[in-house]
């Protein structure tokens, strides 16, 4: 089951794709957890990959998938509403189990890459011109040979043309473009294994793309980029589990790509990443069971930090978590203690706003220090005011904060500095 996110509707808030053997599905979300279905014009087409993009550079967003069943790559036109109309298709036979869009021949439209079951890596450029067209032209292939199942493109040798990047059962094989008129072989990373996915971007700051893959028989495994001359192998968070897709993302915004893998065997997994010095497991609230496919990062609720969509294997579907927020909303004013010269546990109210994402009234939780800041208590819950989504000032209640000293002792309450750090994750239903 592949997953994207993108904003069909112009409404700001991401948007989620699942190709599946029910169909291609796609819901519109407002940004606070909740999705209405946008199938008008989508056929029951069985399909194993998904990509969202503007094909006709009209403004919104259109969407290729690729089959399971032998039915090629089909294409539809989206009206920016949520509905949908077919365009022509690429191709209508054979599976393709991968999927990458971007200008291959840098003329200012999007063309397509395919991973073919047994038909190696292809290429279709789109030669539309007017808003209503999308036409294909079957373009150079890197390989006509291998079972091929993730793609992606980007520039590995940074020359200003798209090169291509494709895993499969011949392992990691890199192409270097030439603005879609021929292919010539790079480096390859791994030259032989069974991978499903793969992506490229800069893990370790020295300006090359390097390279991310989810195998089935050596976990998760990594590669420096040079340009596409060599790779050198950067330490992987797990060479044990059998991984499908995988994203690289920076969710906790330290500048450090971090790494999100759907696992085929044990759940979701998230790890926060250094430069590609050492990986640190980032689960909490994930998924620990069941056989997941599809992964992407995306923006959700706008608070700041990447959030996730996965795409599960069974009866799960697709499953949206947001990342709790590392910090509590910046608003903060008029702290009130009430009680604390009787019992020491007074009731603490404080007044709260975000005029970002909005708050979340139903997840308001606090914590205390009582030494200035340097140590804090666990995360407890707390009442807040108005409703979810709310960008107005509103009041967070703390009842019998135990802090079991008097007001004259050192004591704080949370800033958006110095906060104790929270890695979790939380459930985001599906409609």
């Amino acid at each position: 089951m592949g997953v994207a996110f993108g904003d069909i509707n112009h409404d700001g808030k991401l948007d989620v794709g699942a190709a599946s053997t029910a169909g291609i599905k796609v819901w519109t979300g407002n940004g606070m957890g909740a999705w209405a279905a946008a199938l008008t014009g989508l056929p029951a087409f069985n399909s194993a990959s998904i990509e969202f993009g503007d094909l006709n550079n009209d403004g919104s967003l259109d969407l290729v998938a690729g089959s399971w069943v032998g039915n090629g790559i089909q294409a539809w036109r989206g009206n920016g509403a949520g509905v949908w109309s077919a365009f022509p298709h690429p191709t209508a036979s054979s599976n393709y189990y991968g999927l990458a869009l971007g200008d291959i021949n840098n003329d200012g439209q999007l063309d397509l890459a395919g991973g073919n079951s047994g038909g190696g890596v292809q290429v279709w450029t789109d030669t539309g011109r007017a808003e209503e067209l999308c036409t294909w032209v079957s373009a150079p292939w890197p390989t006509s040979t291998g079972d091929w199942f993730g793609v992606d493109v980007g520039d590995v040798n940074n020359d200003g043309n798209l090169d291509i990047a494709a895993a499969g059962k011949q392992g990691v094989w890199i192409w270097g473009g030439d603005g879609g008129r021929s292919w010539t072989p790079m480096a390859s990373p791994m030259t032989s294994g069974d991978v499903y996915g793969l992506d490229v971007g800069d893990i370790n700051h020295d300006g090359w793309p390097d390279v991310l893959a989810g195998t089935v028989t050596h976990g998760l495994q990594l590669w420096a980029g040079n340009g596409g001359t060599a790779w050198t192998a950067l330490p992987s968070p797990d060479t044990r589990s059998r991984f499908a897709h995988v994203d690289l993302g920076d969710f906790n915004n330290d500048g450090d790509l971090d790494i999100l893998a759907s696992d085929r065997d044990a759940g979701v997994k998230v790890w926060a990443g250094d430069g590609g010095r050492s990986w640190t497991p980032c689960t909490t609230g994930l998924p620990t069971t069941g056989k997941y496919y599809g992964a992407a990062w995306g923006h959700v609720d706008h608070d700041g930090a990447l959030d996730l969509v996965v795409g599960h294997n069974n009866a799960g579907g697709v499953q949206v978590y947001t990342a709790a927020e590392s910090a509590p909303p910046s608003g903060w004013s008029s702290f009130t203690p009430i009680g604390w010269q009787v019992t020491q546990q007074p009731t603490c109210t404080v007044q709260v706003s975000d005029a970002g994402s909005g708050l979340k009234v139903g997840t308001a939780r606090y914590a205390f220090s009582t030494d200035g800041g340097t140590s804090w208590s666990a995360w407890r819950v707390a009442s807040c005011t108005g409703t979810d989504g709310t960008t107005t000032t509103q009041t967070i209640t703390a009842a019998r904060v135990s802090f079991n000293q008097d007001s004259l002792t050192t004591t704080r309450w949370p800033s958006s500095n110095g906060m104790p750090p929270m890695t979790s994750w939380r459930n985001c239903a599906m409609a």
